[in-house]
């Protein structure tokens, strides 16, 4: 991953994503095989990545890559895919939880998601090279998966200031609005800006 600078908010974000590989390096096999895939990926692109260079990466056998992903390439993205949005769920989750108010908690989900994808070089290789990779989780008819993981890890933080309901439906449009400006960027609005997000939120999605 490439290192995040500026404001103390992105110093911390950039703690806890360093935590979080250090953690998978010496956790499970499939973390680790996770973390390995991740940096070849960001190397190579997946075409150009096999599983036996997932293994050197990993540091463990091919008979653990090959019995973690039996399904070749597609098990491998699926693999990491889930892998990657569970990680950026937590890092969004913990940050949200310490913002103040309601309009904080959705500057911060909104700006830590967007920088979250845009500093993330396996991601970007894919965006640029192999975007038919990402197809099958980020197709507006196959978000389901995602918007759902999103929803029920936010709501309880959300819930504090926001029915469920309201909530839910928030969060849904936050997610979408991520997933669509940092796929389709825009020359007015940058949401790893925070003052871009806050300007975004208190326009149009507060009233």
């Amino acid at each position: 991953m490439v290192a995040m600078t500026g404001a103390p908010g992105d110093v911390q974000l950039e703690a806890v994503e360093k935590a979080d590989e250090t953690a998978a390096e010496a956790a499970s096999p499939e973390a680790r095989v996770v973390a390995g895939a991740v940096a070849c990926i960001a190397r190579w692109g997946v075409a150009k990545t096999t599983l036996d260079d997932i293994a050197r990466e990993a540091g463990c056998s091919r008979a653990t890559v090959y019995r973690l992903v039996p399904g070749g390439k597609s098990s491998l993205v699926q693999l990491v895919g889930q892998h990657e949005v569970a990680r950026l769920l937590g890092i969004v989750t913990r940050r949200v939880d310490r913002a103040g108010d309601l309009d904080e908690m959705l500057v911060e989900a909104i700006s830590t998601a967007a920088r979250f994808i845009a500093e993330n070089e396996a991601l970007q290789n894919l965006v640029h090279h192999e975007p038919e990779m990402l197809l099958p989780f980020l197709a507006f008819d196959r978000l389901g998966p995602i918007l759902d993981a999103t929803t029920a890890f936010l709501t309880p933080y959300f819930s504090r200031h926001l029915d469920a309901a309201a909530a839910g439906e928030t969060i849904e449009w936050g997610a979408r609005v991520v997933l669509s400006y940092s796929f389709t960027p825009s020359e007015t609005i940058d949401l790893t800006d925070p003052v871009d997000v806050r300007r975004l939120v208190r326009t149009y999605l507060k009233p």
